[in-house]
């Protein structure tokens, strides 16, 4: 090899490397980022189990409130025969 060669040859090397780095920065990027979204997941998928929760336990009180209008009203009747 002569001096361009070699010269030629170590840029071809020097570039790889760089792009080997590039490389593993960007993969190191995904990750964290993938990271980053499976906790947004995981603090939406708790929000929503807690908002789901709420909702039930709304919704228990809601049939209590109308089983006991219900029996009011069936007591009310029976008071006005």
């Amino acid at each position: 090899m002569e001096g361009p060669d070699i010269a030629i040859a170590s840029l071809l090397l020097a570039l790889a490397v760089a792009s080997i780095y590039a490389l593993h920065a960007r993969v190191k990027l995904l990750e964290f980022r993938s990271e980053r979204d499976a906790s947004i997941f995981r603090e939406w998928r708790l929000a929503a189990g807690n908002e789901l929760d709420l909702l039930r336990e709304l919704a228990k009180n809601h049939e209590a409130r109308i089983a006991s209008l219900e029996a009011a009203e069936r007591a009310r009747k029976e008071l006005t025969k």
